[in-house]
């Protein structure tokens, strides 16, 4: 169902006029450390691998990040010199020196997107303790039953004037702030321009995430599994559903469970335990979806951090070694589309990147700046996903999607590192790339990694 943007009602604090988090870049001077420098991008900065222009690509500094430079190494083609940066140059022209600290990642916004539901009553909340800001962008679209009218700026909006653009009805698009005027709620765009929001089907975004296995490990001899059913299932005391319900477990709840071990049970090979503390609750073997674990291949140390992900079961776990870091569900290829088995390794990562279907494409697309993208193979990335909700199931073009707030706790756990006040890295010999391996239960493919 789509979103109506007449009801779009955004409950935030009059401190927040541009319903934007603080940026550091604009709060208080930070003391810049001795012999660190820090500068600002004024556009678009490319950073290479070598001090000159036809050098590889190391990464990207935008318009208005603040980022560490060290030493000038050279001049040649570049007048203002060549830095060093983090395994890698940047051509000096068109920044200034500042002192203030570089941020990690883009600052999220102080309002959350509509929760994925049919109700379209539900509206966009502000964040609270409970429910955080986890979006550094808002992303929408205008189609059919919405005009798209962009305006230069909210004075020219308030005023009255002719709208100066339409935003195109065959892509998405992001938007950056969402501002209060006299005649209502707007969204804007990077460069500035304004939309209605009542102009705007705003996408909703799932707040499912899954869980940190550091955080809540498993508890002995038992599996890790997510409940499957839709609707919830009950816990049980007994292995039948003529037994009294201990409690209800929500759609996508992670859990633990145990094989029905008991000698007095046999034949309720369709139960699985649930450990409860002291107590023991039943689930149906049905209503549940368990973890299928694999060995890790021999080249992958102990200590090292890599990615499994199991399109049969549809769960991607960060691995430590032989040990789950964190796992979650995610959605891969959807009938029609493929999503390749094999060994590969994250060679980069933006905080935000265009995903786009080939020209020609039956079922094309154009989404602009997706948070969180994470490339392993061309055209193929582990990736948030802000337009469904269906994390455990297949419903992807073939990459890996995961929720935002899962994908945003990948992409600070894999490699290559993004280095502070930069928006996209590539790895390089010195700072290669997670390894991911997309199997399908047992079947784990070919070896594809593309190395730097």
């Amino acid at each position: 169902m789509l979103w109506n943007g007449n009801l779009f009602f955004l409950l935030v604090s009059r401190f927040f006029p541009l319903a934007m988090a603080e940026d550091p870049k604009d709060s208080a001077e930070a003391e810049v450390e001795a012999n660190v420098e820090y500068r600002v991008a004024s556009t678009i900065h490319k950073v290479r691998q070598a001090p000159s222009v036809k050098a590889s690509l190391r990464g990207i500094v935008y318009s208005g990040d603040v980022f560490e430079v060290g030493s000038i190494v050279g001049y040649k083609g570049c007048e203002a010199g060549w830095a060093t940066v983090t395994d890698g140059y940047i051509c000096l022209i068109g920044t200034k020196i500042i002192s203030k600290y570089p941020i990690p990642l883009p600052l999220n916004l102080l309002v959350l997107p509509p929760e994925p539901t049919e109700n379209s009553e539900q509206m966009i909340i502000p964040i609270t303790n409970e429910d955080e800001a986890f979006m550094p962008t808002l992303h929408g679209k205008r189609d059919t039953e919405h005009k798209g009218r962009l305006w230069k700026s909210i004075e020219s909006y308030e005023n009255g004037d002719q709208a100066r653009w339409r935003l195109s009805a065959d892509r998405d698009y992001r938007f950056i702030a969402a501002h209060e005027t006299e005649k209502g709620w707007v969204l804007e765009r990077p460069n500035g321009s304004i939309a209605p929001i009542s102009e705007i089907y705003l996408y909703p975004s799932s707040r499912f995430s899954g869980r940190s296995m550091v955080e809540s490990p498993l508890q002995e001899d038992s599996i890790a599994a997510f409940v499957m059913e839709k609707e919830g299932v009950h816990l049980y005391l007994e292995p039948s559903k003529e037994a009294d319900s201990l409690l209800d477990l929500e759609f996508r709840r992670s859990i633990d469970v145990k094989e029905v071990s008991d000698p007095e049970l046999t034949g309720k090979e369709d139960w699985w335990q649930v450990p409860m503390g002291e107590l023991v609750g039943y689930v149906p073997r049905s209503a549940i979806r368990l973890w299928n674990s694999v060995d890790k291949s021999e080249s992958i140390s102990e200590d090292e951090l890599w990615i499994d992900a199991d399109v049969s079961t549809q769960m991607l776990a960060v691995m430590r070694g032989d040990s789950i870091v964190y796992l979650t569900l995610m959605s891969t290829a959807k009938k029609g589309h493929l999503t390749p088995l094999g060994t590969y390794q994250i060679y980069d990562k933006s905080t935000g990147w265009d995903l786009g279907s080939l020209d020609g494409a039956k079922d094309s697309y154009f989404i602009e700046r997706v948070p969180y993208v994470m490339h392993y193979y061309p055209r193929y990335a582990i990736h948030s996903a802000f337009w469904h909700d269906d994390f455990g199931a297949p419903a992807s073009h073939g990459c890996l999607n995961l929720s935002v707030k899962d994908a945003k706790i990948v992409f600070d756990m894999a490699t290559p590192n993004l280095p502070d006040g930069w928006r996209y890295v590539k790895q390089s010999k010195a700072h290669v790339g997670t390894t991911l391996r997309v199997r399908k239960g047992t079947t784990l493919g070919k070896l594809k990694k593309i190395t730097p």
